[in-house]
């Protein structure tokens, strides 16, 4: 659905966020993370077409996004970290205007997500809070049943139910044919939803995996003493968290930390990059 090939993009003569960067995303709910200005942002709207690589190419659905077709157009849908709405109009109104765009929309389903969300489609988007607003603009995307969605931090601005209610709404409408990519710096709000991981850092993909090839591979631990087998752990408390070879404590494996592997991947090198027996990683 997605491949990027060594694109790289700059903004004006300031250095590349990206560079050379290459991906290929076939499907599934995939979580995009990095520390501030690495370019997560950036990435999106190259995949929307708002933005042109300064090189390389990207494709997305089999297309150039940067020529902005509306058979690419009717099938991606970007809900940005920052948006405008127009304070007067009705939450009907909007979904009447916007809907006719994508023509995979599914109005039993907004329907059915308007009391779920507590919205009403009488309320005016101005008498909505951020957080209500874009609680309203994700049960609008789910809605499009766009082949892709791009969330730039979607749990900004939502307080713990609503947060708690994005995973349980992205579960249920999603489709496993589409590709949902999001990205955010609250690892904990989707952690337990994510089926991919994505981890930019310097410009390129540090670490492109799924959870499932993680949780074989890696264990992710607590433990008061720190277990000799660790190759990356934190202090925590009166005690570490740590990630180790999964085949070296098979009865230690957790659910994968994102937060601690984020670390290690950034801070260091796991040791798929680098001989084991080289790493010595700690905090």
């Amino acid at each position: 659905m997605i491949s990027i090939q060594n694109i790289s993009f700059s903004y004006g003569k300031k250095k590349s966020v990206l560079s050379e960067a290459n991906l290929e995303v076939q499907g599934g709910i995939i979580g995009l993370f990095g520390k501030n200005g690495t370019g997560k942002s950036t990435l999106l709207y190259l995949l929307q077409g708002l933005l042109k690589p300064t090189n390389g190419t990207v494709s997305v659905l089999g297309q150039d996004p940067f020529r902005r077709s509306a058979s690419l157009l009717a099938n991606v849908y970007l809900l940005p970290e920052q948006f405008t709405v127009s304070p007067k109009m009705s939450l009907e109104t909007y979904v009447n205007m916007m809907a006719p765009f994508y023509p995979s929309f599914d109005r039993e389903a907004m329907e059915a997500l308007y009391p779920q969300v507590g919205l009403e489609k009488a309320m005016k988007l101005g008498q909505l809070s951020m957080g209500m607003q874009k609680m309203f603009l994700i049960a609008f995307g789910l809605s499009t049943r766009c082949k892709i969605l791009l969330f730039d931090e979607p749990t900004n601005g939502l307080d713990i139910p609503n947060k708690m209610l994005f995973r349980k709404l992205l579960i249920k409408h999603s489709d496993p044919a589409q590709t949902i990519l999001i990205s955010t710096h609250q690892v904990k709000d989707i952690e337990d939803v994510v089926e991919h991981i994505l981890i930019l850092h310097d410009g390129k993909f540090l670490l492109d995996m799924d959870m499932i090839q993680l949780s074989e591979n890696y264990s992710f631990g607590f433990s008061t003493s720190l277990p000799s087998q660790a190759f990356y752990h934190e202090r925590h408390g009166g005690g570490f968290h740590f990630i180790s070879h999964a085949s070296e404590l098979p009865n230690e494996q957790t659910a994968v930390n994102i937060e601690l592997l984020f670390n290690a991947c950034t801070q260091y090198k796991l040791p798929h990059l680098q001989p084991k027996d080289e790493f010595h990683g700690q905090v």
